[in-house]
């Protein structure tokens, strides 16, 4: 009777094992491919005085990532939104903008403002 308990026990022991490489492999091959999540829109805007241009790029939760020459110069921490949000560029001079959201969904996401230093690196 002990012999079929220490041997039921040894199947659930291995059970268990194949679950969690199991689980584990399924994690790992999910975040190697959240890693290279692609972009799902990208804007450019140029200056007034026609000197620079930036690309704006949204991933799927409408977050912006700013570029200036192909180098991301801003990324927000925030989580993102449910759905789909435009965002507006101001330039208040050749090396600062503003950052907002578009319309109809302005006075929603007011305090989505963002004021960005465009530097040369």
């Amino acid at each position: 009777m002990k012999n079929d308990k220490m041997k039921k026990n040894k199947f659930i022991k291995s059970k268990l094992v194949v679950f969690i490489a199991s689980l584990l492999v399924f994690m790992i091959t999910f975040a190697a491919a959240c890693s290279d999540i692609e972009y799902e829109t990208t804007q450019d805007f140029t200056s007034p005085s026609g000197n620079r241009t930036i690309t704006i790029k949204y991933d799927y939760v409408s977050r912006p990532f700013v570029f200036l020459d192909g180098e991301m110069i801003f990324e927000t921490n925030k989580p993102g939104f449910m759905e789909s949000v435009g965002w507006e560029v101001e330039w208040i001079s050749d090396d600062e903008i503003r950052l907002y959201v578009a319309s109809p969904q302005r006075d929603k996401y007011s305090n989505d403002n963002y004021y960005i230093k465009l530097t040369d690196n």
